[in-house]
């Protein structure tokens, strides 16, 4: 997993949380680095998991919840670091059929061993869309927070209806989005 991942998270437990709080969760993870993350490195997701879990214990609250609130977090950091990339789409859906394909295309160029997950995107005509996320790695709530997330950073309604597909050890969760 790209290593901006983790310092976004990291980053979003301070500001909301306090250093203390991300300092615990981090001693308390089994990481190779220590936690010494950088944007530019590449990391296991069993990591962020564990950080998520981790801060859930810490904040008694559902690891899901954590996840998507940093989704939306995580979205927002990406429209501040690519703003161009973000000003190609003129709404959530547009942005969000070409997303994955283009990303994985970056990210793999700047890291072959890049874990992502396959998200694919089946449009239903003008303001529907439906992204299947397929993954063994459990951050479907992440990619819901960050669906969320591109529905606010465009100021538009998208209402989100998730279906858990899972029918192996692989995650698939279908994100049926119509826009409002």
């Amino acid at each position: 997993m790209i290593g901006i991942v983790f310092t976004a998270f990291l980053e979003h437990v301070e500001e909301r949380h306090g250093i203390e709080v991300a300092d615990r969760i981090l001693v308390s993870t089994d990481s190779v680095t220590g936690g010494a993350y950088t944007a530019g490195g590449a990391y296991d997701h069993r990591e962020l998991v564990q950080l998520v879990d981790n801060l859930a214990g810490e904040l008694h609250e559902a690891p899901r919840e954590i996840q998507r609130r940093f989704g939306r977090h995580l979205l927002g950091v990406f429209a501040a670091r690519y703003p161009d990339f973000f000003a190609d789409f003129d709404d959530p859906l547009e942005l969000l059929v070409s997303a994955s394909e283009i990303l994985r295309e970056e990210v793999v160029v700047l890291h072959s061993s890049a874990d992502l997950p396959d998200v694919e995107p089946y449009r239903f005509g003008s303001g529907r869309l439906e992204l299947v996320y397929r993954s063994p790695v459990r951050l479907a709530d992440l990619a819901e927070g960050m669906i969320e997330g591109c529905a606010a950073h465009y100021a538009s309604t998208v209402r989100v209806t998730r279906e858990e597909r899972s029918r192996t050890e692989e995650r698939v969760v279908s994100f049926l989005l119509e826009a409002a």
